[in-house]
């Protein structure tokens, strides 16, 4: 009781009172009198390929929950503008990340079997969000991650994202092979049905996509033997594009996004009901 205690006074003592900011509550005005401007060149370089890189993985992670592309990169863009004013850690990934795209997928697909098309698929997935942003912030304001590091051990931590991995590569394959798998929940289903139907693989798609996994295993172990610090994906990213514009991959069989919006969407409220939470928290 003592320790909640004393956790709820600190948090409220960061934004408490009016007039100027406190540090304690916005974290950039602690840091940013501190900034080198040496670090300047530096930083700029890291967010050209940053920025580059989340174009490609914010979509991906977008196509892995069954929601448009385009989202992907809203999701990238305000995640890291937030972050940047309220953030503590300099080493934190604050963008979409894979095993919860798969997540709410699997949470949304309950509520509104749909897909990329249907509109009540997409707001049953901000509903998710909603909730797991609201229930996030709850648990970060009375300093519940003091309460997991102490019962989570790392054994599960690695088993977590072991399994994670593994369920994020088979649930690429059908777009790494051309081969229409079978939709599953079990790891295994989804391993034999491509093994089972290896012989309806699309060659060209295939060796793009295992060609630019394999190429991301050489950077990362060449990287690690030399000491040397080469962008693999910023690289693999670069050059995929360029090949998709200049030879019209598209003519050879390999699938492409196509076309995605431009500009920044219009920002409203999404109508919420308690039937509409019941559903996303009891799917």
């Amino acid at each position: 009781r003592q320790w909640w205690e004393d956790t709820l006074r600190t948090r409220l003592s960061g934004i408490h009172g009016a007039g100027r900011p406190d540090v304690a509550a916005i974290p950039i005005f602690a840091w940013i009198a501190q900034y080198d401007r040496d670090w300047l060149s530096g930083d700029v370089a890291a967010g050209l390929s940053v920025g580059s890189i989340i174009v490609a993985q914010g979509m991906a992670y977008a196509i892995i929950s069954n929601l448009p592309a385009i989202h992907g990169l809203y999701a990238s863009l305000v995640s890291l503008f937030i972050y940047g004013i309220l953030g503590t850690c300099g080493q934190l990934s604050v963008a979409p990340v894979a095993i919860l795209a798969l997540i709410l997928r699997e949470g949304a697909m309950k509520i509104v079997p749909g897909g990329v098309s249907d509109e009540k698929y997409t707001h049953a997935a901000m509903i998710i969000l909603l909730l797991a942003g609201v229930i996030q912030l709850i648990l970060g304001f009375v300093g519940f991650a003091r309460v997991t590091n102490k019962l989570i051990s790392k054994p599960v931590l690695g088993g977590f994202t072991s399994a994670s991995a593994m369920i994020i590569m088979a649930s690429q394959l059908k777009m790494a092979t051309g081969i229409n798998v079978k939709p599953s929940d079990h790891f295994f289903e989804v391993i034999w049905s491509v093994l089972s139907n290896v012989t309806l693989m699309k060659f060209e798609t295939a060796v793009m996509a295992f060609g630019t996994v394999s190429f991301l295993f050489l950077v990362q172990l060449y990287n690690k033997n030399s000491g040397k610090k080469i962008p693999g994906a910023l690289v693999a990213v670069g050059t995929c594009t360029i090949l998709s514009f200049f030879f019209d991959l598209q003519s050879l069989g390999i699938s492409i996004l196509g076309n995605v919006p431009t500009g920044l969407p219009s920002f409203q409220m999404i109508s919420v009901s308690f039937h509409d939470i019941h559903l996303a928290w009891h799917p």
